[in-house]
């Protein structure tokens, strides 16, 4: 019992103090592998960035993306997701940089083809965080996607300071889901 009290207040103390619900029991999620289970399944490079299993580190338990840019500017991973309606998404995500200081972005790409296999007809950078070695941090937004959109390019960019630098970048516990749009404000005037 000691063991497992002192490993969960490890990723308490880790994680800021925050314990991340897991990506496979958050209702909703249509990401399949969120947490790296079955390795770097489904999930492809952007840029120049080269993939793979890293079975020692993770949020919330071991096992993460390692996405190194090599000798690209950008360490960047997405997967193509299908959608069952143009609504309003959410994805959130959590990266760790595991050296060097720059920035990460979460993004969406809207797809008319459910393999997104034509060109993006929308992008959307849902956040972006200056993130630098350290702890695991959630990165994410929403937006509202096209009425014609079927499938979704749902990703994560990261950069270093400067071109070339090698930058290992480590994602988990990814979630893509449907969520009720925020109501907009009345700007009418109250009219008839």
């Amino acid at each position: 019992m000691r063991t497992l009290t002192t490993f969960v207040l490890a990723l308490v103390a880790a994680t800021g103090g925050a314990a991340a619900p897991r990506c496979e029991r958050a209702v909703g999620n249509l990401i399949r592998n969120c947490d790296f289970a079955r390795g770097v399944a489904g999930w492809r490079p952007q840029a120049v960035t080269t993939l793979a299993f890293d079975p020692r580190h993770g949020f919330p338990s071991p096992g993460a993306l390692r996405m190194t840019n090599q000798p690209a500017s950008e360490a960047g991973a997405a997967i193509c997701v299908a959608v069952p309606a143009a609504s309003t998404y959410e994805m959130m995500g959590y990266l760790q940089r595991l050296d060097g200081p720059g920035d990460c972005l979460a993004f969406l790409e809207e797809h008319v083809t459910a393999d997104c296999s034509k060109g993006a007809t929308a992008f959307h950078t849902l956040a972006t965080e200056a993130l630098v070695a350290g702890a695991f941090k959630q990165v994410g937004g929403s937006t509202a996607l096209r009425g014609d959109t079927v499938a979704v390019r749902a990703g994560f960019a990261c950069y270093g300071e400067r071109d070339d630098d090698v930058q290992h970048v480590l994602l988990d516990n990814v979630t893509l889901r449907q969520v009720q749009a925020e109501p907009r404000p009345d700007r009418g005037g109250g009219g008839r």
